[in-house]
């Protein structure tokens, strides 16, 4: 979507941009991908998942359609994350900064990561190239 055609665009969220910026907006496709849902950008490096819920709703084939359909038309970017956000979009919950401290690497090299989220971490995440 872009801004100046579509004034709901700018009532978005910050994550729900996110992850229609990802997509390819000439694209078709996604018109009934969220309908009905709030998409949600999450990174896919921490996942707590159901797995009996996983194969009973058939999310494994799902993803690869979605990819399938991606090797035919260039319909996003950012590798393999848009296919979990256009299956999983408005179905999923954030888990703690203690479960998910994100936001390492990149410009956030330092020895001390509590400035990130003050809490007690018991998981650290480097979400780019620059992992320890």
């Amino acid at each position: 979507m872009q801004p100046r055609r579509h004034p709901e665009y700018a009532k978005l969220s910050p994550s729900e941009r996110r992850v229609r910026e990802s997509c390819n907006r000439s694209s078709g496709l996604f018109s009934c991908s969220f309908v009905g849902r709030r998409p949600c950008y999450f990174n896919t490096g921490v996942m707590v998942i159901d797995l009996a819920r996983w194969r009973h709703l058939g999310y494994t084939k799902k993803i690869e359609r979605w990819m399938e359909i991606r090797k035919r038309d260039r319909i996003y970017e950012l590798g393999s994350l848009p296919p979990f956000l256009l299956v999983f979009a408005g179905h999923v919950a954030p888990i703690g900064h203690r479960w998910n401290q994100h936001g390492l690497g990149g410009d956030n090299v330092r020895v001390g990561y509590g400035d990130l989220h003050p809490c007690r971490v018991s998981l650290l995440h480097w979400s780019d190239s620059n992992k320890p």
